[in-house]
């Protein structure tokens, strides 16, 4: 699912009030990390076909989901769920894209919580508590934390006193993508 940009908002609140850390990570290959529960085949890619006895075409029967299949999405967020379950993090009853610790307060020890979009995360918490959970979610999960503070499009950054989301890039990439590039 996609998060409400009001949870963004409110993440990215409680970081510069309570002044702590924030972190965008990328999980790698995540739809290839779901298992598939329904029996699925695909046909060979050109090039790699293979046939059976008497010239039989065969087909793949896929053992995990990839990009672009139907229910991809459902399973690696489902997967997703039981392996932040597994590390103590429970999922929101308002927005089922954030995840946060249970009973520790922003500030205390401990403390974190996440949004996430598909495969990309938004950590916010102690930067020792952050790296904590990244290690043991790297036991389940590869993980690769952003060089950049990007997150759904918007350039994070910290300011004086709060921290200011920019989509500027973001419009100008749609701009061209579109082809909507000079005024009429």
């Amino acid at each position: 699912g996609t998060p409400r940009w009001d949870s963004v908002r409110l993440l990215l609140a409680i970081q510069a009030a309570w002044g702590l850390s924030r972190e965008v990570a990328d999980y790698i290959a995540a739809y290839l990390n779901a298992d598939v529960k329904e029996d699925l085949y695909v046909e060979q890619p050109v090039g790699f076909v293979v046939t059976g006895r008497n010239g039989v075409r065969l087909y793949l029967h896929m053992l995990c989901s990839l990009y672009g299949l139907v229910q991809s999405g459902c399973n690696w967020s489902n997967r997703r769920n039981v392996l932040f379950k597994s590390v103590r993090l429970t999922q929101s009853i308002h927005d089922e894209c954030v995840f946060f610790r249970r009973g520790i307060k922003p500030g205390e020890n401990g403390f974190v919580a996440l949004c996430v979009h598909v495969d990309d995360s938004l950590t916010i918490g102690k930067s020792e508590d952050i790296r904590s959970l990244r290690e043991e979610l790297n036991k389940l999960i590869k993980l690769e934390v952003a060089t950049d503070s990007y997150y759904l499009g918007a350039a994070i950054t910290d300011i004086s006193g709060g921290i200011k989301m920019d989509h500027t890039k973001y419009i100008a990439r749609m701009l061209v993508t579109h082809d909507i590039t000079t005024r009429q």
